[in-house]
């Protein structure tokens, strides 16, 4: 919310623009008075708690969607790991029967359970239970409950999700007397009907003997207290206080002064406001406290209610609207993106000048009373106000919240001197030391404050002003807490996170500020140890926000490669596989200019369209109808700054060479390089120009090629292989070849000594795509190749080179290297599936030029994505793992073997991932050891300080609807760009100048938010520039039907009959088709005469379906003429009408038993239908 204050006018002034929308929260009359006292010791708000970051140290060291056709996976996915136990220490700590439960599982496991049992026990006593209550909606409330319940997240805490056998009898009863009380509650009855009645009524469920809950008055609860003594103020009862806060916000006059309480939903867009109504006391929202601190907040439920036959169950997971603390600002950023604010819609003066209406800054005027707080109550809304609560949505639907405390004006404060003056039998006395005179009275006699205020309140000058505020407002002038500059305060929502915005923005300036004053030395005015030069660093580097991108790519981002500080490349994966090629399309290939805002498509990585044999795909409509060309896969990509060329690489079996605009206006292709299968790597020593790339083939998989300048095409390369064969246990076998070992990863070094070391790691994989073809004994095996590409000659890596490898890298200064693999040895943990091997020249004569092992670091995960290193001394290092159980393990070489971090992204997106969770797949390093940042198949971007060992997250940066696949820093660190698994690419920059221009659309607003819009103005998706459609291949041009027609026309195999109406006809050449069964004729030849059975059968054809050669016509009438229709009138006179005959005639006919009625129309012609 913002917190705006105003500044008061004269007493019987009037307010310029009247609000008078109000906003109350009280206590839920539906729970029974024990059950609302836990709620109300309960948090039921999300607190915001910003914890600082730990003192900095000197300045740091220099330094697939399956179906898609991807790049070869270069590991198995497997199953989701083992967690490991969590590094802080836990209150009690039990014995557990497995690994630790999340609360979302141990929610289900016996919250959700308990649910279904008590259910299942009034569905058994009524069978319409479920159409009687809306079960789901009364389980959300529960599980919010017990989620929010200190005494359950102890024992989750203490048993790591395991709850005992007393306290789950104890949960069980809790939640049967919870599903009691509110069965009465008829909210939780089925929807109302159009009429506002029930449609189903609830008076047949089942009831248990309840205590009847105590029904408060309206506002009861929480509202305003004075420190001293409870004291009956404006608008509020004796009961409702907020819970006190500290804190202190500075206010000036006539300004909006802004402290969020930000909400935990989406938020709605804004209708038309309701007209204003005559202003009513309001009841002040519930504010978070930070009296009360709570050391564990709950985390997001994400449990759901899902409806299974005739019963509610509560098993499956679902995602809930609440947003966390710490991900508000990406939330709000996301809304500001996508919704536009609309100005405020003006209205003429009198003069005939139109002014803009502002809403809520003269609320004050028209209050009937007016409240006035003290100051600590004020500090403490202000505190609460700048915290995260969740917000039900009716009460975001009013736009302006009424002032809580209004100053006493310079009116209001003579006539309380003059009222003190009378209070001692004074003389009345005017000046302008009025309110010094009221802060000695204060002083001397603070046993006559409250008597004081009860003779004068709602009287004469002070007629809005009643005792609690007059009290207030004297105990404020006796401590010299009275504002000089008049205010008035009042919250709104702050949905765009406006005020922390402001935060941000003054924090450069702060440092500015103290670095001047007190120098570099970090220790005056900021009371702590202050690296300025990482503190800039890190406050520029987090005004990092989306600013633009751009959907309908092809596919998964898959690589993404900046050209400049300002341009980027990337490639995405495409529909190639013969029963997929139907959804291919253009956009593999896109290069992103800075200038135009533009993602322009390139269609040079494509192949000419095969035939397909069987399938859908076979068929003549389908080539018809589809593109010619296939767009292959883009899946790597690389720029080598010093001669500006950029590389690709594709399924394509190529590899580009490209020469890109400085600007990223264009790029021309300057070559092509051929291999023999799908190129999934192309690397390129930065320093040195050399460009190594891997295919997909068997043997001889690694190229590393000599770029000629004059003509790139044809360079000369260098072929390398390792050393492992699939067969080097048995040299003779004669069984076909399954599996072979291919390249997994590859990097050139990147210290001055080791830049010509190219690094290759292998594992196994099956030619056929079948795992089953790789020997199980050979799974886990694979090969560290190391060569030195200025000899020639291979390095020998001792130690674990052997092993199968999924990830290696290399320290930015230092020549060492880290591999990622199976474990290896015989002393490891069952709970280690994958080890992380640190690297280094060999110390020792006898193997002068190796690399040897130094340390060890052990991993739970089954499988490694990515790897980094952040230099933190000449001898430690950070190490990071990305794995695909959506964790990012951090290690401190500095502290042995274990992670210090288990960073952990969310659920994957998607309900049937199973073990393909593809899991965190980009990790990079900010500008500082304080900044790290990650992205998983959660669709989030988050931001994390691991030097903070309790509280490691900042920030969520970003979140989008599909996994986050790929992402890379601009060489100057200040834009990021962000691929994901939809095909959309995300830009994301410090620099407000490169948001991206966009269009909206309008459309009618569907429910009220503090946002104010008078209608939905919604950002429409930005989709990338195609290209050109090239030029069919070279002999493929395709033919349209009539083209075909005429030539068999042309040719005489068809003639067109004479007769329009018949059309075509066999011509005198039909018989050159070959369309003639030849194999029913004597001797094979269509000239020939048929065969005696085939001659048979169709004479026996002629007798079943004979057909006469005349033609049956209808007569043409003749045309009407006087005589004809005389004799037709005579004609119809001679017709006998029984029942024109006289009554006694038909009478007498009748008796003797004729038929009067026609015969032909009183028989029954109607159809006889069997009976079924």
């Amino acid at each position: 919310m913002k917190m705006a204050m105003d500044t008061p006018t004269a007493i019987g002034g009037q307010p310029q623009n009247a609000d008078a929308i109000t906003k109350q929260t009280g206590q839920d009359p539906s729970l029974s008075q024990q059950h609302q006292q836990r709620l109300q010791q309960q948090p039921q708000s999300v607190v915001i708690d910003l914890t600082g970051d730990s003192p900095p140290t000197s300045p740091r060291v220099a330094t697939r969607d399956k179906g898609h056709e991807e790049r070869p996976a270069k590991r198995q996915r497997v199953a989701i790991a083992p967690r490991l136990p969590q590094l802080q220490p836990r209150l009690q700590p039990q014995p557990t029967p497995g690994p630790p439960l999340s609360l979302n599982d141990c929610i289900k496991r016996y919250v959700i359970t308990a649910l279904d049992r008590k259910f299942d026990s009034f569905a058994a006593i009524e069978p319409a239970f479920d159409d009687l209550l809306d079960t789901r909606k009364l389980g959300n409330k529960i599980i919010r409950v017990f989620a929010a319940d200190t005494m359950f997240l102890a024992q989750y805490n203490a048993s790591q999700g395991y709850l005992s056998q007393e306290y789950q009898a104890q949960l069980q009863a809790q939640v049967g007397e919870y599903v009691n009380t509110l069965m009465g509650d008829p909210s939780y009855g089925h929807s109302t009907n159009t009429n506002g009645h029930s449609s189903r009524s609830t008076s047949s469920i089942p009831q248990q003997t309840v205590p009847t809950p105590n029904q408060q008055p309206q506002g009861a609860g929480m509202g305003w207290q004075s420190l001293s003594k409870p004291r009956e103020s404006y608008a509020v009862s004796d009961h409702s206080r907020p819970h006190a806060v500290s804190g202190q916000v500075a206010a000036t006059a006539g300004q909006h002064v802004h402290l969020p309480i930000a909400h935990s939903h989406p938020p709605a867009l804004a209708q038309h406001p309701a007209p204003v109504q005559t202003p009513t006391p309001v009841q002040p929202t519930h504010l978070p406290s930070t009296a009360k601190t709570q050391d564990v907040l709950p985390p997001k439920i994400t449990t759901p209610l899902q409806k299974s036959g005739s019963k509610t169950k509560l098993r499956a997971a679902f995602r809930t609207n609440l947003v966390s603390p710490l991900g508000f600002r990406s939330h709000a950023r996301a809304t500001a993106w996508k919704y536009k604010r609309s100005v405020k819609p003006e209205r003429a003066s009198k003069d005939g000048a139109a002014r803009h209406s502002n809403k809520g800054t003269g609320a004050w005027a028209s209050l009937p009373k007016r409240p006035y707080l003290a100051l600590q109550e004020r500090r403490s809304i202000q505190a609460g106000a700048a915290k995260l609560i969740q917000l039900p949505l009716e009460e975001r639907k009013h736009s302006v919240c009424w002032p809580y405390h209004v100053d006493f004006t310079e009116e209001e404060v003579e006539v309380a001197r003059q009222a003190v003056r009378k209070y001692l039998a004074r003389q009345p006395q005017s000046g302008k030391m009025a309110l010094r005179e009221i802060r000695r009275f204060a002083r001397k006699h603070p046993e006559h404050i409250c008597q004081l205020a009860n003779t004068f309140a709602l009287k004469d000058g002070l007629s809005r002003r009643d005792q609690v505020s007059i009290s207030n407002f004297f105990e404020d002038a006796a401590a010299n807490r009275v504002n000089r500059h008049k205010v008035a305060i009042r919250l709104e929502l702050d949905e765009l996170d406006e005020q922390n915005a402001r935060v941000r923005a003054c924090r450069i300036p702060s440092l500015l500020f103290a670095r001047e004053v007190d120098g570099n030395r970090g220790f005056g005015r900021t009371r702590k140890l202050v690296n300025f030069t990482n503190e800039f660093r890190k406050a520029l580097e987090d005004e990092l926000e989306s600013r633009g991108d751009w959907n309908n790519c092809a596919g998964d981002i898959m690589t993404i490669t900046w050209v400049s500080d300002h341009s980027f490349l990337c490639g995405a994966t495409a529909h190639s596989d013969s029963h997929n090629q139907q959804y291919n399309k253009p956009g593999n290939l896109l290069l992103y200019s800075p200038s135009d805002s533009r993602l322009q498509a390139y269609a040079d990585h494509r192949f000419p369209r095969p035939v397909i044999e069987s399938g859908e795909n076979s068929t003549e409509a389908m080539r018809e109808s589809q593109d010619p060309w296939l767009y292959a896969s883009v899946v790597s990509s690389t720029y080598d700054a010093m001669r500006d060329r950029a590389y690709t690489s594709s399924f394509d079996k190529t590899v580009k060479i490209w020469k890109v605009d400085k600007f990223g206006a264009r790029m021309d292709c300057l070559g092509t390089w051929p291999h023999r299968g799908h190129v999934n790597f192309v690397e390129v020593s930065k320093q040195i120009g050399w460009v190594a790339t891997a295919a997909d083939v068997p043997h001889e998989a690694v190229r590393l090629y000599v770029v000629n300048d004059n003509d790139v095409s044809m360079s000369g390369y260098i072929p390398l292989s390792g050393t492992r064969a699939w067969n080097e246990d048995d040299k003779e076998t004669q069984a076909p070849q399954k599996w072979s070992y291919y390249p997994a990863t590859m990097r050139w070094g990147i210290a001055k000594d080791v830049q010509h070391f190219l690094l290759v790691g292998y594992s196994p994989r099956s030619i056929t795509g079948d795992d089953n073809d790789i020997p199980f004994e050979k799974r886990n095996s694979g090969e560290i190749c190391l060569w030195n590409c200025k000899t020639g000659k291979s390095v020998k890596v001792m130690t674990g080179s052997s092993q199968n490898v999924f990830e290696v890298a290399w320290h930015p200064t230092q020549p060492c290297f880290i591999v990622a693999s199976s474990p290896f040895g015989k002393h490891f943990d069952d709970r280690v599936k994958t080890q992380i091997r640190i690297f280094t020249p060999a110390d020792v004569p006898e193997l002068y030029g190796a690399f040897n092992e130094v340390q060890c670091l052990d991993c739970p995960a089954s499988d490694i994505n990515e790897l980094t290193i952040m230099p933190c001394s000449l001898s430690c290092c950070y190490i990071t793992a990305a794995a695909t159980d959506g964790n990012v393990y951090v290690w401190d070489t500095a502290r042995g073997d274990n992670p210090i971090h288990v960073l952990r992204h969310g659920n994957p997106i998607g309900d049937d991932v199973g073990n393909y969770d593809t899991g965190v797949k980009f990790t990079a390093w900010g500008t500082s050891q304080d900044r790290f940042y990650t992205g998983g198949s959660d669709g989030m971007v988050k931001v994390w300080n691991v030097r903070n060992r309790k509280k490691p997250l900042v920030r969520d940066l970003l979140q989008v609807d599909a996994p986050i696949s790929s992402g890379v820093f601009s060489p100057n660190r200040a834009k990021l760009a962000i691929g994901d698994a939809s095909g959309r690419v995300s830009l994301l920059s410090v620099d407000k100048a490169d948001d991206q221009p966009a269009k909206y659309i309008q459309i009618p607003a569907a429910t009220q938010s503090l946002v104010h819009t008078t209608a939905r103005s919604i950002r429409v998706p930005k989709n990338f520039t195609p290209h050109p459609t090239p030029p069919p291949p070279v002999g493929t041009e395709s033919e349209s039907g009539i083209d075909r027609a005429w030539a068999y026309v042309v040719r005489g195999n068809l003639q067109i009959h004479k007769n329009r109406c018949i059309g075509a006809v066999q011509g005198p050449a039909y018989a050159a088709l070959g369309f003639y069964r030849s194999e029913l004729h004597k001797d094979g030849d269509p000239n020939q005469p048929l065969l005696a059975a085939t001659e048979a059968k169709q004479q026996e054809n002629e007798t079943m379906f004979r057909s006469s050669g005349r033609v049956r016509r209808l007569r043409v009438p003749e045309p009407a003429s006087p005589p004809l229709n005389q004799q037709h009138q005579r004609n119809q006179a001679l017709v006998l009408d029984l029942r024109a005959l006289p009554e006694s005639t038909q009478l007498e006919l009748a008796m003797e038993g004729v038929k009067l009625d026609d015969p032909l129309e009183a028989q029954d012609w109607d159809f006889e239908y069997e009976e079924e």
